[in-house]
């Protein structure tokens, strides 16, 4: 199943394997934890890209990086 997303913690969270696309280019792809490793969504989107972890397993969110 592919799924379309703009919720990029709804998309770690979910999805087994990611793929970021930025203007309509893959520009890498791979499982949640590798591209959470990399740091792709302050490089692609300017966002930092959290997570702690609950008894209900990873919790993910964003935080805008600058002004």
């Amino acid at each position: 199943m592919v799924l379309t997303l703009h919720d990029l913690p709804m998309a770690f969270r979910e999805a087994d394997r990611i793929a970021v696309l930025d203007r309509g280019r893959i520009v890498c792809e791979g499982m949640p934890e590798e591209l959470w490793e990399q740091d792709v969504a302050s490089e692609v989107f300017g966002a930092r890209l959290c997570r702690t972890w609950t008894e209900r397993g990873w919790q993910w969110w964003c935080e805008r990086i600058g002004p």
